[in-house]
């Protein structure tokens, strides 16, 4: 494996909605690959995450052609500990990734991630 893409959140700086962490890295991925179908390029594509997708993301991972997502905290986590409200998912959004072909790992360093968000939330800075 290698690593084709990041991205952080630019959501502020570029006065960008859709400037989601996970749509910088998908598109900084498409741009190096040269193909908006990810997975159709090659080996499997995986997209780790510190924290459980937006609902807009949600969408943006299907359509970029993502094989596996790995996620740390979960959106309650960012919720809770950052204020952040990332939208409806359908009810299940996990049984319809997996039929879609992308595997789902969870709370990977889930404590870790909740120390991030807690101390993010606490520091009043937005970016």
């Amino acid at each position: 494996g290698r690593l084709v893409g990041v991205g952080v959140n630019r959501v502020v700086p570029h006065n960008c909605s859709a400037a989601h962490a996970e749509v910088m890295a998908l598109a900084t991925s498409q741009q190096r690959m040269q193909h908006y179908r990810l997975n159709e390029g090659g080996g499997p594509i995986i997209l780790a995450t510190s924290a459980q997708h937006s609902s807009m993301c949600y969408g943006a991972l299907i359509w970029a052609g993502v094989d596996e997502l790995l996620i740390a905290a979960r959106a309650e986590d960012v919720q809770e500990l950052a204020g952040f409200d990332e939208g409806p998912l359908p009810a299940d959004w996990l049984g319809e990734l997996d039929r879609r072909g992308i595997a789902v790992r969870r709370d990977l360093m889930r404590d870790h991630a909740r120390d991030v968000l807690r101390d993010y939330g606490e520091s009043g800075i937005v970016y």
